[in-house]
């Protein structure tokens, strides 16, 4: 088989990761209108700085071959229509989406609507943001030889989209609880799943021979060495769909930074991580030391969104 690598048309001499190059005046207005020749001249020297400063940021070594890449889920509903599951059903029990944005269909659930208040789906927008960045694998020339992915439902539809990038693929999604958000957050709620049976009867390319590393019953785990240890051979992409504070645990200690998030930063992490992110992490030759790879794959950005990480936050000390 012939496992493509990061020949990447996307390679950037610069980027906007948190280069604070030159801090604006206060009270200074944007410039309009073209710009002098000094002033162009000026504004590539200060992109030779910013390329310069990255570079320094982000020196790579030698790479084993080895690569994961930690994703974040796209959009969830209950972000964007709060309450939507006592608004969105008849008392039949009949889902009735009220703005475009929402999901045409939804599948049943063992406890009808109620089941979605801690499994919620994602919204349309969220869905296309996964097929997104799968295309932006593709565009890159990254193919994974491995899928695992949170148990929620938002986690395992958003694998399946970046999954619709590659229709010729034969991998299939390895749902692993152990990749499941911190379990603080629902200490007071109960959490129903979808079986591994109703997923695959939803058309969801599932692995349902893959037995997880946690089980549902017991998900308090870290995974990440774990899966790291089962796929030793090179060269081999590993992509793991799981939620904005896994991300930071999991990917963090591989790279050698240790400290813990405090309580007003763990509030802040799907600012830090936001919908749709991807870190991708190279080991380097010699094995068991990671680094970053900041232009694996093209980011999205529009509006006032960005899914890029927070550089400086993710490389805190």
């Amino acid at each position: 088989m012939n496992y493509l690598q990061t020949a990447n048309p996307y390679d950037t001499e610069f980027s906007v990761i948190d280069t604070d190059i030159v801090k604006k005046p206060q009270n200074e207005t944007g410039k309009v209108g073209p710009l002098s020749a000094v002033e162009e001249m000026q504004h590539a020297e200060l992109m030779k700085k910013a390329s310069k400063v990255v570079r320094k940021l982000t020196s790579r070594a030698p790479g084993s071959g080895r690569k994961v890449f930690l994703a974040r889920h796209g959009e969830r509903i209950d972000e964007v229509f709060p309450g939507w599951e006592r608004t969105s059903f008849t008392d039949f029990w009949d889902y009735k989406p009220s703005d475009l944005n929402m999901p045409m269909t939804l599948p049943s659930r063992i406890n009808g609507p109620r089941d979605f208040i801690n499994d919620p789906p994602l919204t349309e927008f969220g869905y296309v943001t996964a097929q997104m960045i799968g295309r932006g694998a593709r565009l890159s020339e990254i193919i994974f030889h491995y899928v695992y992915c949170s148990p929620a439902f938002r986690c395992i539809q958003s694998a399946h989209g970046f999954l619709k990038a590659f229709p010729e693929t034969k991998t299939k999604i390895r749902i692993e609880p152990g990749l499941f958000e911190f379990m603080a957050d629902y200490k007071n709620s109960t959490l129903t799943w979808m079986t591994t049976e109703q997923i695959v009867s939803l058309g969801y390319e599932i692995d349902v021979a893959y037995t997880p590393i946690i089980s549902r019953d017991d998900i308090r785990g870290r995974v990440i060495n774990q899966i790291i240890d089962w796929h030793e051979y090179s060269p081999v992409n590993i992509l793991l769909f799981t939620h904005a504070a896994m991300m930071d645990a999991f990917s963090r200690p591989l790279i050698k930074r240790k400290s813990l998030p405090s309580m007003d930063e763990m509030k802040k992490m799907s600012e830090y991580y936001p919908y749709g992110a991807v870190i991708a992490l190279e080991e380097q030759a010699g094995g068991r030391k990671w680094q970053l790879m900041p232009s694996a794959m093209p980011p999205i950005s529009f509006f006032n969104f960005t899914n890029r990480i927070n550089f400086r936050f993710f490389n805190r000390s």
